[in-house]
């Protein structure tokens, strides 16, 4: 087994390749001894499918609930909408 800590990065965006992703590639290319495994397609994942919770869970939901139990952290990047709203 491996001292390197492992954490687990999740992009929240729906867009491909977008700023969230390459600001945490970006910053990620700093030399160190932990291993990142990234998450930047959640669109895989049957969201808010709760026959799939326990029964019939499909391999990627499996394979990220392995990854993020075997980690030492979560990091998530999730962008920020901005809304404008106007008055009168």
């Amino acid at each position: 087994m491996s001292d390197r800590k492992k954490i687990v990065v999740i992009i929240g965006s729906a867009t491909k390749n977008s700023s969230n992703l390459k600001l945490m590639e970006k910053a990620l290319e700093m030399k160190t001894d932990v291993e990142f495994v990234i998450y930047d397609d959640l669109s895989i994942l049957p969201h808010f499918d709760t026959e799939l919770t326990n029964n019939n869970t499909p391999a990627e939901v499996l394979k990220i609930r392995e990854d993020i139990d075997s980690s030492s952290g979560v990091l998530f990047s999730t962008p920020e909408y901005i809304s404008v709203f106007r008055v009168g």
